[in-house]
């Protein structure tokens, strides 16, 4: 297994290598994102994890100045945690913090509602099931990021899954 773990003023890598196994029950938490898996968690075939001290655009608050980006998105169940820093807040409320994911780019964040919020150890989490993660951060539950989502299907074609959407607004999207 090969370990990198690299730091600067605004981000910090960590690199999975050939191989990374996470049992059922381990805690894994890497730069205050904790990840505690209901299944085995396989993050072999170099994953990489940027842990980048910015912000993502919102209205009418960005996010806090913390997010993880996945080079590519892991599937995930169990719970899934962030610690911040109250000065990583950039005007959030603590008490309305949320964590926000996207399995693609910056223009599509997801609140997820009903995160736990523990205000004395400053740790959102949430418990999921099969949640694709590509990026990661903590929002204010009232903030709107990016795209606006008012409608999603799935159908089955075969083998295939056929994905339909609609938006109501985006806000500096390129593609989906």
């Amino acid at each position: 297994m090969l370990l990198t773990v690299t730091s600067l003023a605004v981000r910090a890598q960590f690199v999975t290598g050939n191989s990374l196994y996470v049992k059922i029950g381990t805690t894994f938490s890497v730069d205050s994102l904790v990840l505690n898996p209901i299944e085995d968690l396989n993050l072999s075939n170099n994953y990489s994890l940027m842990v980048e001290h910015t912000a993502v655009p919102g209205n009418p608050n960005a996010s806090i100045k913390k997010k993880y980006v996945f080079n590519n998105p892991i599937n995930f169940s169990g719970n899934v945690g962030v610690i911040y820093d109250p000065a990583e807040l950039n005007g959030n409320a603590e008490s309305l913090l949320e964590l926000a994911n996207s399995w693609s780019d910056e223009s599509g964040f997801v609140t997820m509602s009903g995160s736990a919020r523990d205000l004395g150890k400053h740790l959102v989490s949430k418990d999921v099931a099969d949640l694709d993660i590509r990026l990661l951060t903590l929002v204010n539950a009232q903030s709107v990021l990016p795209v606006t989502l008012v409608g999603f299907e799935a159908e089955k074609e075969g083998r295939n899954v056929q994905l339909c959407w609609k938006t109501s607004s985006e806000t500096n999207s390129d593609f989906f």
